[in-house]
């Protein structure tokens, strides 16, 4: 009401157009059901887009990762191997006479007697994938060396002095000297642990004789002040085997170079999935006609595990000339080790195991080991990123192409020379050297 008692009129109090036009309903208007649809399929589209991204990448890191390990697995089980291999006959020659390890050669194997482990008792989806795990087919391998840290020399002057029977229980040994590292130090050497000796009088390699020690003794340190005829006494128990007896002859040679054969064990073999390795001798099975190593519970023995997934393991040897195997043969045996490592795939100069047991008097004059390791990778259930055909390597490849997929696979191969080898029955020291 204006001042004088006029009347203004009320504003009209008109309500929003919703009718479409270019009032406020127009600026309120929400989406079609059409363009929702749209929207909803175009986050769908680009959900599933980085949702096949993401699961791509992370099959792909789960890859790389059981890669990286397949390969730590065989880069660490044939170095290990090789370390190994390249002590084989070192200060044993090729044959031991004596103790427990009796008529043992210094490198002996077998062909396809071990376990073979393609996919054993796997199921995918509810469908058997095969069970291989009572088949045979994998190889094995044992070699015998004497510990270069655990050396030790007889009594020469002792024993050339004083003729000693070959049935004796003790053996004199002189004041030691580490030939390894030049600390004289003193020697233990436990009841029941084998020492190894060989005859360096006529320097030419032959066969070792081998004693088991029957009590704990210590081999004192070289001493220079000490009493030049002084010796150590160990007790060892006499062998009286015709085959010790024969090789050792009436009386012990007088120039002996000992050691322990503790840690001078080794033996690889497949059991399960897993590499193993024996440091004792003590899953050996049989050792004639060839070569058997068994471990029927892996908790009941010490043996040490190299490598997991281990699905086959293969062994070739390097044989560089042919017969006759004999001591004319020294300049062939160094002048065509060279054909070896430049032909792998020669079937003449790389052996089976089968072939190099058939040739018993071949075996001395072998140069170099081939190992092969098939290693598995785990498995991916869904088979989609990690199938792939079992590699077909030598002649251990499985009749089951079922037993052939579903994991990823790696092969490696390693040629390990046997440089501590040469002393072989015949073979010259010198000519060596």
């Amino acid at each position: 009401m204006e001042p004088g008692g006029n009347r203004v009129p009320r504003r009209s109090r008109s309500c929003p157009d919703f009718s479409g036009g270019h009032g406020w309903g127009a600026a309120r208007r929400g989406f079609t059901l059409v363009e929702l649809l749209i929207a909803s399929f175009l986050a769908i589209i680009m959900a599933g887009f980085m949702f096949t991204v993401l699961s791509e990448q992370q099959r792909s890191a789960k890859r790389n990762d059981r890669l990286a390990e397949m390969q730590e697995q065989l880069r660490f089980a044939t170095q290990q191997m090789a370390r190994q291999i390249r002590m084989t006959g070192f200060g044993v020659s090729t044959e031991i006479a004596g103790s427990r390890f009796e008529g043992w050669k210094s490198m002996m194997m077998c062909d396809g007697c071990g376990e073979y482990n393609a996919d054993a008792d796997i199921s995918i989806d509810g469908q058997s994938m095969g069970d291989s795990s009572d088949a045979t087919g994998t190889d094995q391998l044992l070699i015998l060396f004497r510990s270069p840290a655990r050396e030790f020399k007889l009594d020469n002057h002792y024993y050339e002095q004083f003729p000693t029977s070959c049935l004796t229980s003790t053996l004199n040994a002189e004041p030691r000297v580490n030939l390894v590292s030049g600390d004289n130090e003193p020697l233990t050497l436990s009841s029941g642990e084998v020492i190894s000796c060989f005859d360096e009088s006529t320097m030419k390699g032959g066969t070792a004789l081998a004693w088991t020690v029957n009590s704990d003794v210590v081999i004192g340190a070289f001493d220079p002040d000490a009493d030049p005829d002084q010796y150590y006494v160990i007790p060892v128990l006499p062998n009286e085997s015709a085959y010790f007896l024969a090789r050792c002859g009436e009386n012990i040679p007088y120039r002996m170079t000992c050691g322990s054969l503790k840690g001078g064990v080794a033996g690889f073999y497949l059991h399960n999935d897993t590499l193993w390795m024996d440091d004792d001798g003590d899953s050996v099975v049989a050792t004639s006609p060839a070569l058997s190593l068994a471990q029927a519970e892996p908790s009941n023995t010490n043996d040490i595990p190299l490598a997991h997934g281990v699905e086959d393991f293969q062994l070739a040897f390097c044989l560089p000339y042919d017969a006759p195997y004999d001591s004319t043969s020294e300049a062939a045996v160094a002048a065509n080790l060279q054909d070896c490592l430049e032909n792998p795939e020669d079937s003449e100069r790389w052996l089976q195991p089968s072939t190099l047991i058939s040739l018993p008097d071949a075996l001395p004059y072998v140069r170099a080991v081939r190992l092969t390791l098939v290693v598995r990778g785990a498995m991916d259930r869904s088979g989609r990123a990690l199938v792939s055909e079992r590699p077909a390597v030598e002649n251990h490849a499985p009749d089951d192409n079922n037993l052939s997929r579903r994991f990823p696979r790696m092969v490696q191969s390693m040629v390990v020379q046997l440089p501590n080898y040469r002393f072989q029955q015949g073979f010259s020291r010198e000519f060596f050297e």
